[in-house]
Order: structure tokens, then sequence, then C-alpha cells
């Protein structure tokens, strides 16, 4: 990318406290030549960019992104093409959830102290 810097996730001991567990859904298009991807999960700094990236590296375009914020919830929706501008197989939907997932997730330190 062009230098773009990503501060930190702030470590919350409160972040715990409303539980937000990443959720990934294909819906079925209208068109053949794009997916639409819903996705939920905790929003942070550099959340839309990472989702991008993860598009990016599965070898996806992206067409359009929707983004909301309730809370603490992104709730994001993105219209996902192949390079030939061909809506995702269901293998090609399996390797995009993969990596959203692993975005979404939040790492062990930034959880909720007991």
């Amino acid at each position: 990318m062009s230098g773009l810097t990503i501060p930190d996730q702030i470590k919350s001991k409160r972040a715990g406290a409303i539980p937000v567990k990443p959720k990934v859904t294909f819906h079925e298009s209208a068109s053949n030549t794009s997916t639409i991807v819903e996705l939920q999960g905790r929003d942070r700094p550099g959340l839309l960019h990472a989702l991008s990236v993860a598009i990016s590296e599965c070898g996806f375009d992206l067409l359009s992104a929707h983004i909301e914020v309730v809370g603490t919830t992104a709730i994001d929706t993105f219209y996902v093409t192949t390079k030939d501008k061909l809506a995702l197989t269901a293998a090609e939907q399996k390797l995009l959830k993969a990596s959203f997932v692993k975005v979404l997730k939040i790492k062990k330190s930034h959880k909720a102290a007991a």
C-alpha cells in the first residue's frame, strides 16, 4: 500500500463486556458478476483497510463497500468479484470467509480481563 499507518488497537479491559462474535454471510446476488458478503465484527481502527487487503490477497476485486457501525459492532457489506468479473464460487467463498474471520477475530491480549 502507499505507506498507510494504522494505529494499534487500544487494549481495553472492558472490550469483552459486550461480546461481538465475528460473522460472515454470503447472499445470493441477482447478478452472476458479483457476490454479496455481509460481515459483522468488533469495530476498530483500520478494520476496513484490513478487510479490503484480505479481499485483494485472496485475488478478488471489491466493487462496492457499505459500512455501518452500531455501538461496538461494524456491519459491513461488500460486493466482491473475481478478476474475471464473475461471482465467487463456493470454494472461493470459503477462502474469503476464512480470511475475513482471521481479520475479525480479536487477539487474546485485547480481550477483557476477568
